[in-house]
């Protein structure tokens, strides 16, 4: 028997571990200089709803999907990554995502 594909069917963690993660991305999207409109994007979370956002920095679970969690997992590793490439220049680390990039006709890399 395979496991369900629908990214509503999101395996709950520990309601303490989630407020844990959402504290972490909502820090690591303050060292990124997310705006929120980029930070709601880069999350999925469902744009009609204008306290959606604060309700995820909050840890609040109610409408966290599997493809939220995915998100918050790949922000998260590519943090990691970031500060890996980078151990010596924090602001560069930090920079990098929204920097402008010439591949991008020198638009910034994420919306």
């Amino acid at each position: 028997m395979s496991a369900p594909e629908d990214a509503d069917c999101a395996q709950a963690l520990p309601s303490d571990e989630w407020k844990a993660l959402a504290g972490m991305v909502t820090q690591l999207f303050g060292h990124w200089y997310l705006s929120c409109a980029e930070q709601v994007g880069l999350l999925g979370l469902p744009t009609a709803d204008e306290n959606c956002l604060d309700r995820f920095r909050g840890g609040d679970q109610s409408g966290i999907n599997r493809d939220i969690e995915i998100r918050v997992g790949h922000s998260l590793a590519i943090h990691q990554l970031l500060r890996a490439l980078f151990p010596l220049n924090r602001d560069l680390a930090y920079t990098w995502p929204t920097s402008p990039n010439s591949s991008f006709h020198k638009k910034r890399q994420w919306p």
